[in-house]
C-alpha cells in the first residue's frame, strides 16, 4: 500500500518525480500519477486503483492542474474514498471558487519547502517531525461497564490516566497526553480514523466494571497498521490489587511494542506513588476535578488531595498536585497570596521526606514565577532539565520562565524542545507562537501558528464547546496572517460566559482596532469574573489614537472604575493577617 498518491499533469511530471524522490529519502512510500500508469500506456483505471490504496492524496496546484478535467476527476474520486488531502503548490495559483470547494480547507504549501510538505503530510499531528522515530501510542479512554456508572467513571477515566503517565516516562514512545485522550470518549471516528487524525498506530483499550472492592478489567494492544491485537488480557481481582495490574499491563505494553528501556525508565514506569488503595482513590477523584479548571473543581481537588496525604503521609504526587491546584486558584481566581504559601509548604515537605523531587518542580516553578521571585523559577526548571532530561515539563517551565523576564528570543529553543517532546501538548504550541511574535521571528510565529491551528481545530472536533479554544483559533489566525478569517471567527463567539476567554477577544479587538468594541468585551469580561489587575491596567494604557478619543466616553469609564475596585479588593485581601 502506498502511503502516498500524487496527483499531477503530464506537464507537472518532473517536479512530481523530484518531489517523490525527496519524500523516498525520507522513508516515505510514494506513487505518483505518471508511475501508476501501467506500461506508460494512459490506464485510467490504475490512477484509481492507486488512488484507492494510498493513505493520503496530495495534489499538485498549478495553473495548468486547475484547468485539468482529470485533475478535478482525481480530487472526487480521493474525496469519495475519504481520503486525506494535501495541496502542494508548485507556482502561485488562484484557485477558482468551484475548485477551492474541491479541495476544502487544505491550505498549500510551497513544493520548495520540504520541512513544510513533511508536516502537511503528518495531517493534523503535522508538528510531529519525520525525523521522530519514536513509535506512537493512544490510551483510548477506558470503557466504564459498571452497575453505578455515574459513580465509577473517574475509575476508569483514572486507570487510563495512570498508564498514560506511567509510559509518559519512555523516551522512545510518543503518547497522546490524558486529556486528549479523555477526549476521545464517544467519539464518531473510527480506531483508524483517530490513527490518521492523530498520527499514531498503535491504542490501548480496555473495559472496566467495579463492584464494590472487586473489579474486572479486560485490556488489549491494537496494532492498526495490521488491524490487529499484539496483546489481550482480562484480570478479575480485588481494587487493591490495582497497582499490580498496573505494572502487568504497562509491562506487556514495553513487550508488545519491544521498547527497550533503560534502568532508569523501567525504574519509572514501574514507581508506585502509594500503596494505599484508598489515598490513590482520592487522587485520582481529584485529578478529574483538576482537569475542569474550574473554581469549584479546583477548590474540591485540593480537599481530595488533602484527603489522600492524610492517608499516606509520603504520597508525593499528591503533595505536587495539591500544591498546583492551589497556584491555579490563585492564578485564575483569587489573588490571596496565602494560597500560594500553603503551595510552598507542600512543596517544601516533599524535598524534606526525600520523595519524588520531580513531583515538586512544576508547582514550584509556578509558584516562584507567580511570587516574582524569578531567579528561583528559572533555577528550578533548570534543575528539573538536569535531573528529567526527557520531560517536556522542565522545558515547558524554562520556556515560560523566559517568556515572563521578556527573554523572547532564548524561550523558543526549550519550548520548541518542550514541542518536540510532547507534540500534542496545546499549551507548549500556543506559548511557541506567542514567544515568536514577540521576538519578531516572524517565519517561525507563522509556521508554528499553522502547526497550532490545526492541532486547535482537531481538539474543537472533540471539544466544540470549549470556548478558550475556539477563542485561541482566532488569535492563531492572526497570528498566522489571515485577517479576513479572524474577523470572521470573531462574529462567532458572541456566545461566550469565559472571562478570560472575553478578556482574550479585547486583545483581537484591539489588534483590529475596533476599540469600542473592545471596551464592551472588556466590560462583559469582567463581569464575568476577570481579575487580572496587571493586564486590565495595560489595557486601560492602550495609546493608539483611536482609543485615546474614547477615554471620556462611559464605556471606558466603566472599566477603569471596576479595575479600581477590583485593584482595591485584591489590596485589601493581600494586607489580612494569615
Amino acid at each position: 500500500m502506498s502511503q502516498i498518491f500524487i496527483s499531477h499533469t503530464p506537464k507537472d511530471a518532473p517536479r512530481a518525480a523530484k518531489l517523490a524522490d525527496e519524500l523516498r529519502l525520507q522513508n516515505i512510500t510514494v506513487t505518483t500519477r505518471e508511475e501508476s500508469l501501467v506500461g506508460g500506456a494512459r490506464n485510467e483505471e490504475s490512477v484509481i486503483s492507486s488512488i484507492d490504496e494510498c493513505a493520503i492524496f496530495m495534489f499538485l496546484l498549478s495553473q495548468d492542474s486547475i484547468a485539468s478535467e482529470a485533475s478535478r476527476a482525481e480530487i472526487w474520486i480521493a474525496r469519495d474514498r475519504h481520503k486525506r488531502i494535501v495541496v502542494v503548490e508548485i507556482e502561485p495559483t488562484t484557485v477558482p471558487s468551484p475548485f477551492n470547494e474541491l479541495l476544502g480547507e487544505q491550505r498549500p504549501v510551497p513544493i520548495e519547502n520540504l520541512e513544510a510538505v513533511l508536516e502537511a503530510i503528518a495531517g493534523n499531528a503535522a508538528h510531529v517531525s519525520a525525523s521522530d522515530n519514536r513509535k506512537s501510542l493512544i490510551v483510548l479512554p477506558f470503557e466504564n461497564r459498571s452497575d453505578e456508572e455515574e459513580d465509577n467513571r473517574w475509575f476508569a477515566d483514572g486507570l487510563a490516566g495512570e498508564m498514560i503517565d506511567a509510559l509518559g516516562h519512555i523516551k522512545s514512545l510518543r503518547i497522546l497526553d490524558r486529556n486528549s485522550s479523555k477526549g476521545l470518549r464517544g467519539t464518531a471516528l473510527s480506531v483508524q480514523e483517530i490513527a490518521r487524525e492523530f498520527a499514531t498506530r498503535y491504542f490501548l483499550e480496555g473495559t472496566i466494571q467495579k463492584s464494590g472492592e472487586s473489579i474486572h478489567i479486560a485490556v488489549a494492544l491494537l496494532d492498526t497498521e495490521s488491524d490487529s491485537y499484539l496483546w489481550k488480557e482480562s484480570y478479575d481481582a480485588e481494587f487493591k490489587d490495582i497497582f499490580d495490574i498496573q505494572e502487568e499491563v504497562a509491562a506487556h505494553v514495553v513487550e508488545g511494542l519491544k521498547l527497550h528501556l533503560s534502568t532508569a525508565e523501567k525504574s519509572l514506569v514501574e514507581t508506585r506513588g502509594t500503596e494505599n488503595t484508598d489515598a490513590y482513590a482520592f487522587a485520582i477523584r481529584a485529578d478529574e476535578y483538576t482537569d475542569l479548571q474550574t473554581k469549584g473543581g479546583l477548590m474540591l481537588a485540593v480537599q481530595l488531595y488533602a484527603e489522600a496525604i492524610k492517608l499516606d503521609p509520603r504520597y508525593a504526587r499528591a503533595y505536587g498536585r495539591k500544591a498546583n491546584a492551589l497556584a491555579g486558584l490563585y492564578f485564575r481566581y483569587d489573588h490571596d497570596p496565602r494560597l500560594l504559601d500553603q503551595g510552598l509548604d507542600l512543596v517544601d515537605e516533599v524535598l524534606r521526606l526525600k520523595l519524588d523531587p520531580t513531583a515538586a518542580y512544576l508547582p514550584l516553578t509556578v509558584i516562584y514565577r507567580l511570587q516574582g521571585k524569578l531567579n528561583e523559577a528559572e533555577h528550578t526548571a533548570l534543575k528539573w532539565i538536569s535531573q528529567a532530561p526527557n520531560d517536556w515539563g522542565g522545558y515547558f517551565a524554562l520556556g515560560y520562565f523566559y517568556y515572563e523576564t521578556e527573554q523572547y528570543e532564548r524561550a523558543i529553543e526549550p519550548y520548541e524542545s518542550a514541542a518536540r517532546l510532547k507534540p500534542d501538548s496545546l499549551s507548549t504550541i500556543w506559548n511557541l507562537v506567542l514567544v515568536c511574535d514577540q521576538a519578531k521571528s516572524v517565519d517561525k510565529q507563522k509556521h508554528w501558528a499553522e502547526v497550532a491551528l490545526q492541532l486547535y481545530e482537531r481538539h474543537l472536533k472533540l471539544f466544540p464547546t470549549d470556548e478558550g479554544k475556539r477563542v485561541g483559533r482566532a488569535l492563531l489566525l492572526q497570528h498566522a496572517g489571515r485577517e479576513a478569517e479572524v474577523r470572521d471567527a470573531i462574529k462567532g463567539l458572541g456566545d461566550l460566559k469565559d472571562g478570560t476567554s472575553l478578556y482574550n477577544v479585547t486583545v483581537l479587538q484591539c489588534i483590529l482596532k475596533d476599540y469600542l468594541g473592545s471596551l464592551v468585551t472588556m466590560r462583559r469580561a469582567i463581569e464575568a469574573g476577570f481579575r487580572n489587575v496587571e493586564y486590565l491596567k495595560h489595557y486601560l494604557m492602550e495609546n493608539d489614537a483611536s482609543f485615546a478619543d474614547l477615554k471620556t466616553s462611559k464605556a471606558y469609564t466603566d472599566v477603569t472604575d471596576l479595575t479600581g475596585q477590583i485593584e482595591a479588593q485584591q489590596t485589601a485581601s493581600a494586607a489580612k493577617p494569615a
